[in-house]
This record gives structure tokens, C-alpha cells and sequence, in this order.
């Protein structure tokens, strides 16, 4: 191989030495190198990634955000469940509405805050909650929400996410509890007009049709911002509360309080603004 490069050599001087004399010899193309191979065209059925959902500016605690939403409700004092009006004093005005109360007292008379997520479906599986890590000033051991608040950022955020509050009779946020919200059959209605039932033996609320989308929205919208590990929702709850949110399309006022808490806390809820 070598000798026959060197013979091919030889009679390339030999021939330039000819032709030197008559103009010149000129050297031998440089040969191309060869062209890389194309890029791999990515599969046409393959999305690209979601870009993660931004993170709302929530207010620092449960307590300021009650008070923020005072504000958004300042031209609509009016519960969700039950449609009654109140008044700046949180006083309930219950004839108009028809809300008898299941017990008289206090709570009945009211208006409180309430999480359409309750606190404990985004709290109860969190070691803060579960493990009682926290201890008090005598050593006492504690978790639930109190410690939650004091050793778990996330969960302060989602207590105080604006879009998962909601105005309502105290007497029917405590008799909600944690129940999760579902399809009640043949419960009878404990609160006069307001079509609210509970079925206590599967600890299920459903609240009435024309509300159902509200409900619905605030899930989604808690399940899509914080994410499955925060907020564990079973298949059949993603389609109900989906279902929901079909047949209950937003409202006007809906999508005002939507503007209000975006321009609060950055981020919109895209299943009222879509």
C-alpha cells in the first residue's frame, strides 16, 4: 500500500516537472470530508413537555387571606351553598334565601370562610399532619393543621390560596367538615330552601346544581397548581368534578372574582378563564 502511494507520488512531480514549463501544475483537489448524518426527526405523536404551571402569590397566612377576601367580596356579599346575602358584619340575612337552620346558634347567624378543598384533603397525608412532629412549650406532641402551618410552606400556601375560599353559613361549614363532595341519593334537605345535603354514613356533601361548577372549579384548579402528591384526586373525582364543571358553566360574578384574585395573586384559574 505504501509503495503504490509513493509510485502515485513520483508520477505526480514527474508530470508537474513537464508541465511546469508550460504554466504551471496545479495540486490535486483536497478531498470533501463527509457530511454528518441528519438529525433523528422527533416522533409527529410525541407532545413536548407541559411547561409546569406557575405558582400563585398567595397571601403569607390563612388569617391575611380571609381578610383580602373581604375585599373581593365587597359588592357581592352573597354565600356560595346556599345563595344567601350578609352584610358587612358577616351577619347572614337568612329569609330571603330560605336557610332554616338545622340548630340555632351562633355559627347559624354568620358567615365564615370556607375551603371548597378542605384543609384536611390537602393536609391529612403530609408527615406534618400525620406524624405529630411538633411539641408545644410542656413537650406535648402535635400535628394536624396546627403544626402543618408552623412546619409546612406548601400546605401554608394552599390554606391560603384565595381561589379555594368561599363565604358560607357557619352551621353548614361546620356540618361539612372534611367530607368530600360527591352525588347524595335521596337525602332529605336539613336547611329549608337550601339545597344542601350530607350523607353522614359515607361522609359525602352534595351541594345544589347551580353551584356545582364553582365547586368543581376550585378542585381543579388546586389539583392542576399544586399537584397530584399535594391534592390526591381519584380518577372518578377528576371526571366528576370535570362533568361539573361542563354542566356548570362559570358565571358573570365568577369570572369578576377571578380577575380580582388574579391581579392579587398572579395567576388566574384557567378553568374559569378558558
Amino acid at each position: 500500500m505504501a509503495r503504490r502511494a509513493r509510485r502515485r507520488h513520483g508520477l505526480f512531480t514527474l508530470r508537474c516537472l513537464v508541465l511546469a514549463s508550460l504554466g504551471g501544475c496545479a495540486a490535486p483537489p483536497e478531498p470533501r470530508p463527509p457530511e454528518p448524518p441528519p438529525a433523528p426527526e422527533a416522533p409527529p405523536d410525541v407532545p413536548p413537555p407541559a411547561e409546569p404551571p406557575a405558582q400563585p402569590r398567595v397571601p403569607h397566612s390563612f388569617s391575611h387571606a380571609k381578610r383580602i377576601a373581604r375585599g373581593i367580596y365587597r359588592d357581592h356579599r352573597v354565600t356560595l351553598y346556599c345563595q344567601c346575602e350578609y352584610d358587612r358584619r358577616a351577619e347572614v340575612s337568612s329569609e330571603a334565601c330560605g336557610y332554616v337552620p338545622r340548630h340555632a346558634g351562633t355559627r347559624s347567624e354568620r358567615v365564615e370562610w370556607e375551603h371548597l378543598v378542605a384543609a384536611y384533603e390537602f393536609g391529612a397525608q403530609r408527615a406534618c399532619w400525620r406524624d405529630a412532629p411538633c411539641s408545644d412549650r410542656r413537650g406535648r406532641r402535635f400535628g394536624g393543621r396546627r403544626c402543618c402551618r408552623e412546619r409546612d410552606p406548601e400546605f401554608r400556601r394552599m390554606e391560603a390560596d384565595l381561589m379555594n375560599l368561599s363565604p358560607e353559613i357557619g352551621e353548614l361549614n361546620a356540618d361539612r367538615s372534611n367530607f368530600r363532595f360527591g352525588e347524595v341519593a335521596g337525602e332529605a334537605r336539613e336547611y329549608g330552601a337550601c339545597d344542601f345535603e350530607i350523607d353522614r354514613e359515607h361522609d359525602t356533601v352534595e351541594p345544589a346544581e347551580s353551584v356545582r361548577g364553582d365547586v368543581a372549579r376550585a378542585y381543579l384548579y388546586m389539583h392542576d397548581t399544586y399537584g397530584q402528591a399535594a391534592l390526591p384526586l381519584a380518577p372518578d373525582a377528576v371526571a366528576r368534578f370535570e362533568a361539573w364543571h361542563r354542566a356548570d358553566p362559570p358565571s358573570e360574578w365568577e369570572r369578576i372574582r377571578n380577575a380580582r384574585i388574579a391581579a392579587i395573586q398572579g395567576v388566574s384559574n384557567p378553568w374559569i378563564a378558558r
